[in-house]
């Protein structure tokens, strides 16, 4: 099978082309570049190059599949705007799958708890809660957007050496985890972005219950409204002669 995996949720662009070749063989590819307000610019020309490393073209493909976030609302905008065009041009299945699935995934080996906590601005976090098993990763507490103190007042009843914290969330509040979960880990700053080699995975095993989504669901999971701000428009008063 043939799949081309990306996620644009966050600073991170992340594309992955994967081929399952005869013999029972994988290969893949994965690029990333971290750069704001450029996914719309190098998405597309991503997808040719992960492609061209695996000897493979769009039209190769036999699903195509997004991390569907939450995160950036600009950059979930512009990988399902792409999704679509390449569902419409390809007739090729699609999926979504959570980008904090995909954290916390690549966290599947700790033993123990993993939480993703997310930027979701204004003071607040998108949070979600994995636990791993020996039967295999699960999702504890579905992905929720919460003010910052009512998420860690939520974590502090699993704290400890038993939790993990991934996401950008601690980058920008660092001090107010450490403080709040003590004896907790967290890991480095390249661990708290979606990668898509970890999104390819993830579809890989859950390939048999996936569904693909129907035109009307391709859409992001946004977790909150966006807080756009009205622009004053200034009414001109026009004739034609």
């Amino acid at each position: 099978m043939n799949i081309l995996a990306f996620d644009t949720s966050s600073a991170n662009l992340s594309v992955t082309a994967f081929s399952d070749l005869q013999g029972g063989n994988r290969i893949s590819s994965e690029i990333n570049f971290s750069g704001i307000y450029q996914h719309a610019e190098k998405l597309i020309p991503f997808f040719e190059k992960a492609l061209a490393n695996v000897n493979l073209e769009i039209k190769d493909c036999d699903a195509f599949v997004i991390g569907s976030g939450p995160g950036s609302f600009t950059g979930l905008r512009v990988g399902f705007a792409t999704l679509q065009g390449l569902a419409t041009a390809n007739r090729k299945p699609c999926y979504s799958i959570c980008t904090m699935d995909v954290l916390g995934r690549r966290l599947s080996s700790f033993p123990g708890q993993v939480a993703v906590a997310l930027d979701a601005h204004q003071g607040k976090v998108y949070l979600a809660l994995y636990e791993m098993k020996k039967t295999g990763f699960k999702q504890k507490w579905k992905p929720q957007c919460l003010l910052l103190e009512k998420g860690l007042e939520k974590l502090k009843a699993v704290s400890g050496a038993n939790l993990c914290v991934v996401g950008n969330a601690l980058e920008k509040y660092d001090s107010e985890f450490k403080k709040s979960l003590s004896g907790s880990h967290f890991v480095e700053t390249k661990y708290n972005y979606p990668m898509s080699s970890y999104l390819a995975e993830l579809f890989l095993e859950r390939q048999e219950i996936l569904k693909p989504l129907k035109p009307l669901e391709m859409l992001p999971l946004y977790l909150q409204e966006p807080n756009f701000k009205k622009s004053k428009v200034a009414h001109v008063k026009s004739s034609r002669s």
